[in-house]
Formats: C-alpha cells, sequence, structure tokens
C-alpha cells in the first residue's frame, strides 16, 4: 500500500473552502481513499493547522475537522518524539539558506524515514 504524507497546506485547502486549492484538495483526498492509500501526517502538522485556524471563528470547525482526522482509519498520526524534533532541528539549523520552518522539516525527516510520498506542503 502506497504511503502519503499530509502536510499543513492540503489540511489547511481541505477545511477553507476559500482556500484557492479546496476544490483540487477534495479531489486529491477523495481519489486516494478511492485508491486505499495510506496517509500519514504529524502532531506538528496538526498544532500547525490548529494555530493558523486559531480565531474564536473558525476554532469549532478547526476543532471539529482535526477531532475527524483522529479517527480516519487510513490516517496515521505520528508523534512529535524527541528524534524526529532533534533531526529536525538539525535540519533547519543546517539549511540557514532556506525559509523552511521547524514544522517543514519534521514532515520532510517524516517523510524520509518512511518513504512516503508527499501533498500539500514540503517536498521530500
Amino acid at each position: 500500500m502506497d504511503k502519503v504524507f499530509v502536510d499543513t497546506a492540503a489540511w489547511l485547502a481541505l477545511l477553507n473552502r476559500d482556500d484557492a486549492l479546496h476544490t483540487h484538495a477534495r479531489q486529491v483526498m477523495k481519489a486516494l481513499r478511492q485508491q486505499s492509500v495510506s496517509l500519514m501526517t504529524t502532531e506538528l502538522v496538526l498544532l500547525e493547522v490548529a494555530d493558523a485556524l486559531s480565531a474564536p471563528t473558525q476554532r469549532v470547525r478547526t476543532v471539529q475537522f482535526i477531532n475527524g482526522l483522529r479517527r480516519m482509519p487510513i490516517l496515521s498520526i505520528i508523534s512529535a518524539s524527541q528524534t524526529l524534533l532533534m533531526d529536525s532541528w538539525t535540519l533547519y539549523s543546517s539549511r540557514l539558506d532556506k525559509d523552511w520552518s521547524l514544522t517543514d522539516c519534521s514532515s520532510s525527516r517524516t517523510c524520509a524515514n518512511t518513504s512516503a510520498n508527499v501533498i500539500g506542503g514540503f517536498p521530500c
């Protein structure tokens, strides 16, 4: 079974009807479900989604969305282990020429460690 890492941009596009990529993200997610693909994300990505949509007007929908993700049988949510955080920090601190966030670096390390493809963000 193929593994696909879903990054912050993809979750935000799915959740936000006003996002320019909303329709495309829904189509991609539907196709992935039909193909019985195993989805992956990290607690850090979900943290970033919640941070981006923390306004009171968005909070109820955001909570419902993330709680729904946690119940998805095809989605594995990878914890932010000390090893992942240190590997991410090493990448972050070694690439001073980039504008990658620490969450981007953790997504990259997760993809590299799991041989996952990526949608919606930092290339693996």
